[in-house]
């Protein structure tokens, strides 16, 4: 006979299976034509004697009564997973990503923002030597520009709604938690857009592709071989020339605005600032110049900065004072003092 739990093969009349320990039934006959019982399993390996295995000193629970055992090594796999998800997650929230995502749901793409303008700019030029863009990013005002913008104002000021304007992508018009998000990425996209402006900008002027530099639009088609013309116009940029200099950018020191153009001090001038306080909804505002050496030469860097509940951030790249020093529009705020009119 064959035990009814494990198969063991049992001698007649076994009331316990000495494998297993399960309880035996004995019928009182067997029919000659049953079917033949499955082979046996083969009994494992133990490291009981012989005559320990035979003892069966318990009783096994049935089959329907035996617990389950629970898996080895799922949980920790799990864990595992789990644990590199959130580091992978608090790495793009610490690049802002995950606040550009979530449209602010669980990260935002502004710092803390910084006590005086002065260490606004100064965290700005630290990360641009470091070629962190998000960090760069961070030390403007994104979610707090947004969320302070006077859309009414601000039309009102321009006179004019342009519905592919990058700037005029910020504007709230429906009001929706939807468009919020969409605000807060154009905004993001706003500075991005000028930093890449900047680097095509001034990497075509350290190449000394001054016509390149100069002119806003570059053709193609007037030149006679147009595919050789445009080998070459990549080749300029290819060198990376403008990014590689800013690894060594260095802050020399602050220079206030009205030493570099005395009419910055004028009241119309100050008037106008102030509109522009109340249209982006600061506290303060007010123009930043920093001398900088970048390349072994010295330049100039301009920003407008605001204050939010007495904090302050960076605004925008192109400034009052770069606008009356006769910047270029594609220099976003930087230019060589050998350059400035």
């Amino acid at each position: 006979m064959f035990c009814s739990h494990c198969s063991f093969e049992l001698d007649p009349n076994t009331k316990f299976c000495p494998r297993c320990g399960a309880p035996q039934a004995h019928p009182q006959s067997v029919p000659e034509e049953a079917p033949a019982p499955p082979p046996p399993i083969p009994p494992a390996e133990s490291s009981l004697q012989p005559s320990q295995e035979a003892q069966a000193p318990y009783s096994a629970p049935s089959v329907q009564d035996k617990p389950l055992q629970k898996k080895k090594g799922k949980p920790t796999v799990l864990l595992a997973a789990l644990s590199a998800i959130l580091a992978v997650v608090l790495a793009l929230q610490n690049l802002g990503i995950v606040g550009l995502i979530a449209g602010n749901g669980s990260g935002r793409m502004e710092g803390k923002g910084y006590a005086s303008a002065e260490e606004a700019v100064a965290a700005y030029i630290e990360a641009m030597r470091q070629g962190d863009i998000p960090a760069m990013v961070s030390t403007f005002a994104v979610e707090s520009y947004a969320d302070h913008l006077d859309t009414e104002a601000q039309l009102n000021r321009i006179g004019i709604f342009f519905p592919n304007d990058r700037g005029q992508k910020i504007y709230e018009l429906t009001g929706s938690d939807y468009e919020r998000q969409l605000r807060y990425c154009a905004r993001q996209a706003q500075i991005t857009e000028n930093l890449h402006s900047q680097l095509i900008c001034y990497t075509a002027y350290f190449e000394k592709e001054l016509d390149v530099w100069e002119n806003s639009n570059v053709s193609f088609y007037d030149k006679d071989d147009p595919e050789e013309a445009i080998e070459e116009f990549l080749d300029i940029f290819r060198t990376d020339s403008f990014g590689k200099a800013l690894s060594e950018i260095k802050l020399e020191e602050f220079i206030a605005p009205e030493d570099l153009e005395k009419t910055y001090a004028s009241e119309n001038l100050q008037n106008e600032m102030n509109k522009r306080r109340k249209i982006y909804g600061c506290n303060e505002y007010k123009s930043v110049a920093a001398l900088v050496t970048l390349d072994g030469e010295e330049w100039l860097l301009t920003m407008e900065c605001g204050s939010y509940n007495g904090r302050w951030y960076n605004i925008s790249l192109n400034s009052t004072i770069s606008t009356m020093l006769g910047f270029d529009s594609g220099a976003y705020g930087l230019a060589p003092y050998s350059e400035i009119q």
